[in-house]
């Protein structure tokens, strides 16, 4: 039986210490290893923490996806009743709303992270921000625009 094993650090075996290999070049050989032992478990959890933070980013996103009704009673007529629609492309929410007599108008920039949403969109030439608050299939929040901030509800209906 010709097979050559490495002995555990400590122990002695006359054909281990014949082969040429020295105190110092075991003791860097266990270094590396170590090393590389280490750098695959980083690995394995940042791949695990990549993975894990997208599938709670998609699952947040699905929390607001759909149709919501929503109401803003100090809007001017036309806009105080309606629906906004919130649908996820590539991670990513996009939307629109529907006012009550049809007619509808994209969102710009929306964002969801925790539990505030905020998005915004031009009426009448108009640049409209909105941040609310979105619990249990419910949001609450506020409508900013040039007439001055107003209250925003909305409820999940799809």
């Amino acid at each position: 039986m010709n097979r050559h094993v490495y002995p555990r650090i400590g122990h002695f075996n006359p054909k281990f210490w014949q082969s040429g290999l020295s105190v110092k070049n075991l003791f860097m050989l266990n270094f590396k290893i170590v090393k590389m032992k280490k750098f695959l478990i980083l690995t394995f959890i940042a791949a695990l923490v990549t993975v894990s933070s997208n599938a709670l980013v998609a699952t947040g996103n699905k929390d607001v996806a759909g149709e919501w009704k929503y109401e803003v009673p100090t809007a001017p007529y036309g806009y105080e009743k309606g629906v906004l629609n919130f649908s996820e492309k590539e991670n990513e929410l996009a939307g629109e709303v529907k006012f009550n007599d049809g007619y509808k108008i994209s969102l710009k920039d929306v964002i969801y992270k925790g539990d505030t949403l905020k998005f915004g969109l031009y009426i009448d030439y108009q640049y409209i921000e909105v941040t609310a608050t979105v619990k249990e299939g419910k949001m609450t929040g506020f409508v900013d625009s040039p007439e001055g901030k107003m209250k925003l509800t909305a409820e999940k209906s799809r």
